[in-house]
């Protein structure tokens, strides 16, 4: 994914609630499509390029050696996604909500959620977590998103309820 992109570009995730559905998944990237192929900043193209992943997450890489997208430019692009999302019923948005594995499963539970579980022993350091707040190719090409929870910002603040669980250590158990 982006291989053709230095790995200093910019990344963006966003997440939708709900799985998105093979239509609504084409009807969001040809509405989308066309705000990628015209993106600039400050009237300068920037080399953007996007991929909806495990049908739940749409990400947008934006060329590290073009022109770099800031303020007015990024703007746009939520924009864009919102107006997408709005008229796909794709749901995409920058939410809080906490993304893991569960075996072949991806939950999306909210932060309170996820402290319960963690609480509760059903998830543990290994498990698999997409951290959506990298913002570089490289994290993505070296799997800081999808990762395990030991490696994340998630430990930092989960890790004290997990050591001190009891239940499994080894795999989420839902």
């Amino acid at each position: 994914m982006f291989d053709d992109f230095t790995d200093e570009s910019r990344v963006w995730v966003f997440a939708a609630r709900d799985r998105l559905s093979t239509d609504t998944a084409e009807k969001f990237s040809a509405l989308f499509a066309p705000f990628v192929a015209d993106w600039k900043a400050h009237e300068v193209p920037v080399r953007g390029d996007f991929n909806i992943v495990h049908d739940l997450f749409l990400l947008v890489c934006a060329d590290g050696k073009a022109a770099v997208p800031t303020g007015c430019s990024i703007d746009g692009l939520f924009k864009a996604v919102r107006a997408a999302s709005t008229e796909s019923g794709a749901n995409f948005d920058v939410r809080p909500e906490i993304y893991f594995r569960n075996g072949e499963n991806i939950c999306c539970v909210t932060s309170q959620e996820f402290k319960k579980l963690c609480s509760q022993g059903k998830i543990s350091p290994d498990t698999i977590v997409f951290n959506n707040s990298i913002t570089k190719l490289s994290d993505l090409k070296n799997n800081r998103w999808e990762t395990e929870l030991k490696n994340s910002w998630h430990y930092k603040k989960f890790g004290k309820l997990i050591e001190g669980a009891d239940g499994d250590k080894n795999r989420p158990n839902l």
